[in-house]
């Protein structure tokens, strides 16, 4: 299941708000979607929802803060060191992520001719830096880790 996540939100990401573009790896799923890239997932999701369920009690209103917590800071200095050591593209001021990029994108930024850009409200949700690293981006994993532990919650439960 984390595997099936983490593709569909990559690539989701990727062609519908053009967020980020992925160097290649060895082996890519997708232009600007590496391997590693998605199967990081089947770690991440393992580890902050294991974590947290060991940590607090599942049913708890801490459950999913503590969740997305621990998948903050599982990846919170991925998020802030990737792209100064070029494992990834944030969008530039215009929206470009990566210039003659032939990916498939929906709508509007796929009739854009310059390669991979970012939607409207991904420049607004990202926009806003420190240090280089889009504000709002760690707040994605956040986000991230509390709505799979509340999924969790109103699903794994027996009576």
């Amino acid at each position: 299941a984390s595997l099936a996540l983490g593709l569909l939100t990559e690539q989701l990401s990727l062609r519908l708000g053009g967020t980020h573009c992925h160097a290649s790896g060895i082996v890519n799923v997708s232009t600007c979607s590496s391997a590693n890239s998605v199967f990081w997932y089947i770690p991440w999701v393992y580890t902050g929802v294991t974590c947290a369920r060991r940590l607090t009690d599942e049913r708890s209103w801490a459950f999913p803060l503590l969740s997305g917590m621990l998948f903050f800071g599982l990846c919170g200095v991925y998020e802030a060191q990737g792209p100064l050591v070029g494992w990834w593209r944030w969008p530039a001021a215009d929206g470009l992520v990566a210039s003659g990029c032939t990916i498939w994108q929906a709508g509007p930024l796929g009739l854009d001719a310059r390669g991979l850009v970012a939607s409207p409200h991904v420049m607004e949700a990202l926009g806003e830096r420190l240090f280089g690293v889009p504000v709002m981006a760690p707040y994605f994993h956040f986000a991230f880790g509390w709505g799979i532990a509340v999924v969790y919650q109103l699903t794994a439960f027996k009576s």
